[in-house]
């Protein structure tokens, strides 16, 4: 870090700045002093090290990034620009140059674009933070994951960070430059399973050596480093071997002999390591092993799965993590670096040895870990040592860390009048509103050319409607955030005041209510939320690992807004995985709503309602097929006659929605094509004519000199 950045010498109020020194910034804009030196290219600019064009790129860096408000930022980037200008002319900068700008940068210009100075607060979350998140996530959590598989990847992916401290990009792949859609992640390659024998008549333990292949500047390399953990029994909650297990018995990972002998969670614990040896090792199969383990799901025309081609990033992740800090009632964001500075200094803290240490971080240096990962505050217990007391330094450290607050009464989700309210925001009400303007202006011309806004998604128009929904629905999502950021905010500062208020006025009548448990649909959720809180036997270890497996595959179904599930449908929840979809305004449609022929093709398409369906089906495919024709869904080889026996099998065997034709449609259709013929049917425009179709009108001229129809 620069030295002047921890103090500001060169404020305006500082009588050590020169009286030649002006303050403001455009004395030093480069188009006023040199012309030419806009025309140059970057190492010629460096070559000349004029500090007019140094202090130029300082001014064009804040411009285009706003959000950068910290004075060791661009410390570190005037120390890197001396850096690049040794390399190329071997020789350092010169001095009055370097003051020159050094005085500008960390004088006025830190003052008036309101730069802080110093380090940012590292926090940090220790062990009760994460068990209660954990137990917040999978007890009292009612969010729903659109595939079950991911809360169980988010409750690995923190275990993992917690008794590793990993780095992110390590476990799964990293959003580093350089390192994006290369696949990367933790595979079961890295993940060996053991049974250790138990001494003096104790139970057998499982044991997990994790490789981490993929540290920071050590990527292909052949750099490793293990690290080993044991089952955690009086916790299944926090046990990674848990959802490892649960996640290898969904993919069927085993070597293929026990798994054609019949292996299962009830018989992990119950075989015997062979003479001389005090383990067994558990293997997987070798066609499996380069599968990562944390994945994202793909969409398919039954529901989602699986994509065992593709390594989840880090960025899921990290949201997931944030929002479930929020959720629990952290003060700040809780992010995976929280996690990896409290494994740092706790390192630190017992005793462990500086390579030992580096070793672990991935650090080439210890000055890594004092400017960025050691606390600023002073965890040592020195009143008690004063004193002669027992140490609480265990105590001090809590304190520091993050901590969480499950009151019934903290914001968690906005409602729908703050999230009008959060659109209205400055920031955001102008970009939103010309957003708005240009999709419904996009979606009528799109109505008018094509008839309807599915129809011309191929379109560079349809293109651009898309382009503009995606980014309007992302401005949303954000304005949505950051209103129920500062909301938040506002709450934690008054929460603590407010229950001090509420205990003086009635001490006695002040109960610290908990949050409800909610009713999960799934019994799944429903063991799980028990068993993970429980001491293991052997017996309910192997029923954590099933309800684990079984739940990968699963999605909860998400009732319809105002009611709740009936019997009826919890029922059929437990004993069938038969996804729900949502459609229209609160209505529920069993089964699905997506073509069977474009999926045959590769392509995904769905629609909102059931006769939206059938629509698609006869404008662009039942008219293409020769009668008969095979059913397109693969691996169906049933033969069909016509469209309807297309509609009953499709109904009935693949779950497809699809409205039955109406007995007058064909009537109305045949009235329509003769009228059509006689020229009695006025032309509509199209967009009308739907509305006109859909609300059952014929608009008919009578022939000339003929009665007007009767009403």
């Amino acid at each position: 870090m620069h030295p002047h950045a921890t103090r500001n010498p060169y404020s305006k109020n500082n009588s050590s700045q020169p009286d030649s020194y002006q303050s403001d910034s455009d004395e030093f804009d480069i188009e006023s002093d040199d012309e030419e030196l806009r025309f140059l290219d970057s190492e010629t600019i460096l070559r000349k090290c004029q500090p007019e064009a140094l202090i130029g790129f300082f001014i064009w860096y804040q411009k285009n990034h706003p959000s950068t408000k910290q004075l060791n930022t661009f410390a570190s980037i005037w120390q890197c620009i001396r850096q690049m200008y040794f390399i190329l002319v071997e020789q350092a900068m010169k001095p009055a140059i370097t003051n020159k700008v050094s005085t500008w940068l960390f004088g006025s210009f830190c003052e008036d674009k309101g730069l802080k100075i110093g380090n940012l607060p590292k926090h940090t979350v220790g062990y009760d933070g994460v068990l209660g998140a954990l137990c917040y996530r999978w007890a009292l959590d009612e969010d729903h994951f659109s595939f079950e598989r991911d809360r169980i990847q988010l409750a690995l992916f923190i275990s993992l960070l917690a008794y590793t401290g990993q780095r992110p990009g390590a476990i799964v792949e990293s959003d580093a430059k350089g390192n994006r859609n290369t696949n990367e992640a933790l595979k079961y390659k890295d993940i060996k399973l053991k049974l250790v024998r138990g001494k003096g008549g104790e139970a057998p333990l499982l044991v997990m050596t994790v490789d981490i292949c993929l540290d920071k500047g050590k990527r292909g390399k052949g750099s490793v480093k293990t690290f080993t953990l044991f089952e955690n029994c009086c916790q299944p909650v926090m046990c990674p071997i848990v959802y490892i297990l649960g996640l290898a018995f969904t993919d069927n990972i085993f070597h293929p002999k026990p798994v054609e002998a019949g292996i299962s969670p009830h018989q992990l614990h119950s075989f015997t390591c062979p003479i001389g040896r005090s383990t067994i090792d558990i293997s997987f199969g070798k066609d499996v092993l380069e599968t990562p383990i944390f994945r994202p799901s793909k969409q398919l025309f039954f529901g989602k799965e699986s994509d065992t081609s593709r390594a989840l990033t880090a960025a899921p992740m990290r949201d997931w993590m944030i929002r479930l800090g929020d959720r629990v009632g952290f003060t700040q964001k809780f992010k995976p670096y929280c996690l990896r500075r409290d494994i740092a200094t706790s390192l630190a803290d017992s005793g462990t040895s500086q390579p030992q240490l580096l070793q672990i971080l991935g650090h080439a240096k210890i000055e890594t870990f004092i400017n960025h990962y050691q606390s600023s505050s002073i965890v040592i217990d020195v009143q008690s040592t004063f004193l002669g007391n027992q140490s609480k330094s265990a105590m001090i450290k809590q304190i520091g860390r993050l901590c969480q607050r499950l009151d019934p009464s903290m914001p968690r989700r906005l409602t729908e009048e703050q999230k009008r309210d959060a659109y209205r925001q400055p920031k955001f009400r102008q970009v939103l509103h010309d957003m708005a303007r240009r999709r419904d202006s996009l979606r009528l011309d799109l109505v008018e050319l094509h008839g309807k806004v599915t129809a011309s998604f191929k379109t560079d128009k349809g293109l651009e409607y898309s382009k503009v929904g995606s980014r309007l629905r992302y401005c949303r999502k954000r304005a949505t955030k950051e209103y129920l950021r500062k909301i938040l905010e506002k709450y934690h500062d008054t929460a603590d005041l407010d229950a001090m208020v509420l205990q003086l006025q009635d001490k006695e009548n002040f109960i610290t209510e908990m949050l409800p448990k909610p009713h999960f649909v799934l019994e799944q959720r429903r063991r799980l939320a028990t068993l993970l809180f429980q001491p293991t036997t052997e017996t309910s270890f192997a029923q954590i690992v099933e309800d684990l497996s079984s739940l990968c595959m699963r999605r909860e179904r998400i009732p319809a807004p105002g009611r709740h599930p009936t019997l009826d449908e919890i029922l059929e929840a437990r004993d069938s995985s038969e996804r729900v979809t949502r459609t229209g305004m609160g209505r529920q449609t069993r089964g699905n709503t997506k073509c069977l022929f474009c999926f045959n093709n590769g392509r995904t398409k769905s629609f909102s309602t059931p006769s939206n369906l059938r629509t698609h089906y006869e404008s662009f495919h039942f008219q293409h097929q020769v009668d008969p024709f095979k059913c397109p869904v693969p691996g169906c080889s049933k033969l069909l006659i016509d469209s309807e026996e297309f509609t009953e099998h499709a109904s009935a065997i693949h779950q497809n929605c699809i409205r039955a034709r109406s007995t007058l449609k064909p009537l109305r259709d045949k009235h329509f094509e003769d009228l059509r013929k006689t020229g009695e049917l006025v032309p509509v425009p199209l967009s009308y004519r739907t509305v006109l179709d859909h609300l059952g009108n014929i608009i008919i001229v009578p022939p000339l000199g003929s009665a007007p129809p009767s009403p």
